[in-house]
């Protein structure tokens, strides 16, 4: 990488290399999203629609549980897993200066919209700093990548440039605030933010301290995007603190589904 783009993420807190993410990994993410999403529908429809949001959207209508399981498991999705690993992203990361990146937690698929969102903070969510969700290492960052095209009206990913060197900066004191870690609006301007161009195959990667939030989609289609949170295990104060993760994953104390599965419907599987 050169010297000039890494001192441009040193000051600014923010790089967009272009054109560096395989489109055959994006598509096969958005292919898996579309499955998942056409299993769930055929409970409820005969004809399922062919474009994607619309799809999204129907289930989110039609039955919010099954929207909500449908949208944990596309994190969960093995092609997801091999766009976040893929070269060109630990090659970039370790010429940023994570000498050891480490995953912090599973990766994330965003769909924001008004019309699939239960209130703003899925819509919209405010201004933030990764950090004090990862809690990790200092020189921690995020890679977030658009699985679609985002135009002006889809709302564009804001950030104020710099505000990294900040550090972790006052939680808002509202307690009704639908984030729990936004941060108090008092501590910046909204003329700070700038809105942050990244196109389909673009890569962003951004500091955990970068102060940056949603912008507004505008239109009927989902803004469909991906990051990736990763740790570096060389840092010094991450290593005292040995390896803090916060993220809990926790095994099932009771079977959710009661007197499943009947021994019948396991020999059709097999059989």
């Amino acid at each position: 990488m050169p010297e000039s783009r890494l001192q441009n993420y040193n000051k600014n807190g923010y790089i967009t290399l272009r054109q560096v993410v395989p489109f055959q990994l994006i598509r096969d993410v958005v292919s898996e999203v579309d499955k998942a999403f056409s299993n769930q529908l055929k409970n409820h429809c005969d004809e399922l629609p062919s474009d994607l949001s619309e799809k999204i959207r129907l289930l989110y209508q039609k039955d919010f549980d099954a929207y909500l399981g449908t949208a944990k498991l596309c994190n969960h999705l093995s092609s997801l897993y091999l766009l976040g690993i893929n070269s060109n992203i630990t090659a970039t990361l370790q010429e940023l200066g994570l000498s050891f990146p480490t995953v912090c937690a599973r990766p994330v698929i965003w769909f924001h919209s008004s019309a699939v969102a239960s209130t703003e903070r899925y819509a919209k969510l405010p201004p933030h700093q990764e950090w004090s969700n990862m809690q990790g290492s200092l020189d921690g960052a995020v890679v977030w990548i658009p699985l679609t095209q985002i135009t002006e009206e889809m709302g564009k990913l804001q950030a104020i440039p710099g505000s990294h060197l900040g550090g972790l900066l006052e939680f808002s004191e509202n307690q009704e605030a639908d984030y729990p870690f936004d941060i108090d609006e008092e501590a910046f301007e909204e003329r700070d933010f700038v809105e942050l161009d990244v196109e389909l195959g673009d890569l962003l990667v951004f500091s955990s301290f970068l102060v940056h939030r949603s912008g507004h989609n505008h239109t009927k289609d989902i803004r469909l995007t991906t990051n990736f949170r990763f740790n570096n295990a060389d840092e010094k104060t991450f290593i005292r603190r040995n390896f803090l993760n916060p993220y809990k994953y926790e095994v099932a104390k009771k079977l959710h589904t009661v007197s499943f599965p009947k021994i019948d419907i396991i020999k059709e599987i097999f059989e």
